[in-house]
């Protein structure tokens, strides 16, 4: 009688590959609503400032939440926090769907927030966790663009999934996040540069605050200049992106495929922009020249948006204006990494105003557009022309000499 072999379960493996694999569902996902929501409001006859808040307490979550989920995971391992939050991520998602009122959708989006940032924050340590020092840059290079490029399909495929019934958007979600946490638990094993930490959470390790608290000892007028200029950049980026996506819908009707679709072209676009203009301008010897071009450029080109009067103009200049905007930050964060020292605290100290200018743009945008609908627009071009004049006063300190620059 011949003996059975057990069947075998898949090994579970440190891997680059399979994380990419990974974070390429858990992306997709968590960008397969934004082109339904604005219906999803409309649909349950809900004031327009919505849009604003919810997006604003999803990224208070995020600010929030992500000092706590890197300290755990220091402690637990990447694996089990990025398996488990995707999955909570995915239950907040259908608290969102079921919510009716303006109070229960804020709550959802911060639970959802909180937990997209365990998975956001452990996704970027399990590469360092995989990867030779002589590689980090190649790998971060590709998780960005891989990040890019399912931020897209996640648009595209939301579109269409939620195409006259949002509804059906927020379950796919929920299953491609149920999918991914299942498929980080059973897949993926610890890096081989993962060290267990044995220090006791804190508030003082797990304080979202401390990035601002330690601005005091490092601020210069040089960093002063760049962290407004990074503020006011990414409240305007929010202002824009949070207001855009409602605007079609409110004004134009457009159906979530037709919203899906642009922020899938704008998306692709942008990505090879990045690729090929901005790693180009990412090798100038002083980023902040090309920095301040494409910061003026975005408060030009979205300014021309508010003349155009037809649709087709219209979207053809807000679609070279998202080009641009996808290309800043890239040219912020190379301004970072680039400096003479300080690269952790100049990190944690861009990161946490970044995170606030979203927080506030996102506010402003959704209060302002129930009185005039194009003023999130108006709001977006001043901040931009705002964030130019602050990186080239930043660019003129740096020229000051060594002293003045950091």
């Amino acid at each position: 009688m011949q003996s059975v072999s057990p069947r075998r379960r898949p090994r579970r493996r440190a891997s680059f590959a399979v994380l990419c694999v990974v974070m390429s569902m858990e992306n997709v996902a968590a960008n397969m609503v934004h082109p339904v929501e604005p219906a999803f409001y409309i649909q349950l006859g809900l004031p327009a400032y919505t849009f604003g808040v919810a997006y604003a307490a999803m990224a208070l979550g995020l600010f929030l939440l992500s000092p706590f989920w890197g300290v755990l995971s220091d402690r637990v391992g990447r694996v089990p926090v990025l398996g488990v939050c995707a999955v909570v991520y995915g239950l907040a998602q259908l608290m969102f769907v079921m919510s009716t009122t303006v109070a229960t959708i804020v709550v959802a989006r911060f639970v959802a927030g909180a937990f997209c940032a365990g998975c956001l924050t452990t996704g970027m340590a399990y590469v360092a966790d995989v990867t030779e020092p002589s590689r980090m840059g190649r790998h971060m290079a590709a998780y960005g663009a891989m990040l890019n490029l399912t931020s897209a399909v996640g648009y595209l495929v939301g579109g269409i999934i939620g195409d006259g019934v949002p509804q059906r958007s927020f379950v796919a979600q929920f299953g491609l996040l149920a999918l991914t946490g299942a498929a980080a638990l059973l897949l993926l094993d610890e890096g081989p540069s993962f060290r267990r930490s044995e220090e006791p959470l804190s508030l003082a390790r797990t304080n979202p605050l401390a990035a601002f608290a330690g601005m005091r000892r490092l601020m210069s007028p040089w960093m002063a200049a760049f962290l407004a200029s990074a503020m006011a950049a990414q409240l305007a980026s929010a202002s824009f992106t949070n207001s855009f996506n409602y605007y079609l819908r409110d004004q134009f009707a457009f159906p979530p495929a037709y919203n899906g679709a642009i922020y899938a072209l704008t998306g692709l676009l942008g990505f090879a922009a990045n690729m090929t203009l901005g790693m180009r301008l990412q090798r100038a010897r002083r980023v902040e020249r090309p920095l301040v071009v494409v910061l003026a450029l975005c408060a030009v080109v979205l300014g021309a948006s508010l003349l155009a009067t037809s649709m087709g103009a219209y979207l053809g200049v807000t679609v070279v204006f998202s080009v641009l905007n996808s290309m800043f930050l890239p040219l912020m964060q190379a301004l970072v990494v680039g400096g003479d020292a300080g690269h952790g605290a100049l990190s944690g100290a861009f990161q946490s105003t970044s995170s606030m200018g979203n927080v506030l743009g996102a506010l402003a945008a959704g209060f302002i557009y129930a009185p005039a609908p194009r003023s999130p627009f108006v709001l977006s071009a001043v901040a931009f022309a705002l964030s130019a004049c602050s990186c080239a006063a930043a660019l003129r300190i740096g020229r000051a000499g060594p002293g003045a620059h950091r």
